[in-house]
């Protein structure tokens, strides 16, 4: 079998802003893979991507690009920028029309009018942009700007496509574009694709790895919330059970016993029950509450104990105390089996 390519090698790589400090020891892509990275506001996933992109050189340390050393090895900085291409949050368009804006990347590099046309027309079906191309950019809406910024990326064809917040603007019948987009690019493997979010589902469902960073740093969080259950069918949905009562909603096709994973990040603690039915919903009582610098870890006994993290914004509208109900709700593709 043939060994996975390293397209990225980061060593020692250090970038200072002010106080901040994003600092990774060793950090690989693999050519061709997905990958996620997850994270608060300020936790570094911009800062790397810029690196990724050689938009921001580092202040220490060595990234290398293949097997070449990218900002020390004598070649020019061009090599590179055309091998990666990154879309930004918010994203940056020229005051001309959509279609002068998907092609300008393309005039730049050479390519002949009637490439740019395929091209521009590929990538504007491929983000559902398609009869926009006269219409000034900067006219359209926030998310229809960020998916025409990524139909420029795509017409580059680059080997590494880097996403900003790919979905962070854009409603969710579009939001479904660009994910399929992400999905085909990484089932083709033949580009590598690399972008931030704060949305731990969307990487679990698109990403074939997922980074976390916080405050800078690279964390390898655990699996939580894990317990053990027989996969079942009731009512029509499949559901895993812990015992004879307490079932969870799964978005999987597993059968018998498992162990299952539910990151606390997906569950929402709310005064109220949930209206979907195809939800998890389930009562209990907060029997911990632990306060850390922006977030909560609220632990609530269902009959199992789950734990859920909460930003300090949500605990506020919560008024959360110990010995009080609440429910939590989670989707069941936020249960993962491991």
């Amino acid at each position: 079998m043939k060994l996975p390519e390293t397209i990225y090698r980061l060593a020692n790589v250090r970038k200072s802003y002010g106080d901040f400090v994003l600092d990774i020891p060793k950090l690989d892509f693999v050519r061709g893979e997905t990958c996620a990275l997850v994270g608060p506001n300020g936790s570094g996933k911009t800062t790397l991507l810029r690196l990724l992109a050689f938009i921001e050189r580092p202040t220490a340390g060595e990234i290398r690009f293949g097997s070449a050393p990218v900002w020390n090895g004598g070649r020019d900085a061009t090599f590179f920028t055309r091998r990666a291409t990154m879309v930004a949050h918010p994203p940056f368009l020229f005051n001309r029309s959509v279609a002068y804006n998907i092609g300008y990347g393309l005039k730049l590099r050479g390519s002949s009018r009637k490439e740019i046309r395929e091209r521009t027309r590929t990538a504007l079906e491929d983000v559902g942009l398609t009869g926009l191309e006269r219409k000034n950019a900067r006219t359209l809406s926030s998310g229809q700007q960020q998916r025409a910024a990524l139909a420029r990326a795509l017409a580059l064809q680059p080997e590494v496509l880097l996403l900003d917040e790919p979905t962070a603007s854009i409603d969710k019948k579009y939001a479904r574009d660009v994910e399929s987009v992400i999905r085909e690019l990484t089932t083709d493997a033949k580009t590598t694709v690399i972008f931030s979010t704060h949305n731990y589902r969307q990487a679990s469902a698109l990403a074939q790895r997922i980074i976390f960073l916080s405050s800078g740093r690279i964390e390898t969080l655990p699996y939580e919330n894990i317990f053990k259950g027989t996969v079942h069918k009731s009512d029509g949905k499949t559901k895993v059970f812990l015992n004879d009562t307490l079932g969870f909603v799964v978005a999987s096709e597993a059968v018998g016993a498992v162990h299952i994973s539910i990151d606390s990040r997906d569950i929402i603690l709310s005064r109220s029950p949930s209206t979907d039915q195809d939800r998890n919903c389930h009562r209990g009582k907060v029997v911990r509450m632990t306060l850390h610098e922006s977030y909560a870890r609220v632990t609530v006994d269902i009959g199992v104990r789950l734990s859920s993290v909460v930003s300090e914004q949500v605990l506020s509208q919560l008024q959360l105390r110990l010995g009080e109900d609440v429910y939590c709700i989670f989707d069941g593709g936020a249960v993962r089996i491991v």
